[in-house]
């Protein structure tokens, strides 16, 4: 259980450490986390004491991860690591931090990491060498 805690202490910590100085002020901040194997990603808002406040889960796929969101929090970014692959592009309520699926948009392969920046979002794979 202690393990968790720390866990969870140091998502807050990243999450507010992100947010200072890199976005215009929002209603309130949020920590979303993939649930792979249940097939959603869980939304948390961040409580004055630092403490996590569980909220609505939005459905994606099984095993969704990577996640990314933009740089004006305004959009988050899901791949799922199953077949079919695809990437959910949702919505982010900015006083609630619910999500809205926008789209669901088919891949070529399993990505392992999600970039999301002013440029655009980018999705890369990277090959593990057979021994």
């Amino acid at each position: 259980m202690k393990s968790i805690a720390k866990l969870t202490k140091g998502i807050t910590i990243i999450a507010l450490t992100t947010l200072i100085g890199h976005a215009p002020a929002l209603a309130g901040t949020f920590v979303y986390v993939s649930n792979a194997d249940e097939g959603d990603i869980g939304v948390y808002s961040v409580q004055t004491d630092g403490s996590l406040k569980p909220g609505e889960r939005a459905k994606a796929a099984n095993i969704v991860m990577p996640m990314a969101v933009s740089p004006d929090r305004r959009f988050l970014y899901a791949a799922t690591r199953s077949k079919p692959y695809s990437v959910f592009v949702y919505a982010i309520d900015p006083n609630t931090g619910a999500m809205k699926t926008l789209s669901v948009s088919a891949l070529a392969e399993s990505f392992r990491t999600i970039r999301s920046t002013r440029r655009g979002v980018t999705c890369s794979v990277r090959r593990m060498a057979r021994t």
